[in-house]
Parts: C-alpha cells; structure tokens; sequence
C-alpha cells in the first residue's frame, strides 16, 4: 500500500510538473505573439515613414523646379502698365506654366 501511495504521489508530481512545463510553453508562445505583432507594428510605421519622406523628397524636386515659375509670376504681379506687359511678353513661357 505504502508503494502505491508512492506511485501516486510521483504520478501527481510529474503531472504537475508537466502543467508547469506547459504552462510556461504557453505564457513564452503568448509572449513570442505580442513581440512578433510589436515587430510588425514598428515595421508598418518604418515603412510608412520612409514613404513619407520620399513623398517630401518629392515635393521637394517639385517645388525646386516650381521655384523659378512662382519668382517670374510674383516679379509680373508687381509690376503695372507697360512693364508689366514687356515682362510678360519676354516671359510668356514661364507664366504659362504658373496655375492661376
């Protein structure tokens, strides 16, 4: 009787233990999740960042390009009368450009 109460005891011992075993498997899966979804979010804000800035660097050819437009067409804005008219005749090609 003795001998099985032993057996029993070391039955319920290493049920236990492997509840525990368990257990931890499952609570470092759980964690592993949440760091591999952390990582995914970071890594989607990486990438939509680094579009963003290329969409700036974009605009910010554009606008270097646009720059020499928007001069002329503020320099023809301040202009009257007849300066005015020969300023936009010898840039015609520019103010054509420039949306009104």
């Amino acid at each position: 009787m003795l001998l099985e109460q032993a057996k029993e005891i070391l039955m319920l011992a290493k049920q236990e233990l492997h509840s525990a075993q368990y257990a931890t498997y499952k609570s470092t899966q759980i964690k592993s999740t949440a760091v591999s979804v952390k990582y995914q979010q970071l890594e989607t804000v990486h990438l939509s960042k680094g579009q963003k800035l290329n969409r700036l660097k974009e605009l910010s050819k554009m606008y270097a390009l646009f720059a020499p437009i928007q001069a002329t067409y503020k320099e023809s804005q301040s202009l009257k009368g007849l300066a005015k008219m020969k300023y936009d005749k010898e840039h015609k090609d520019s103010l054509s450009k420039y949306p009104e």
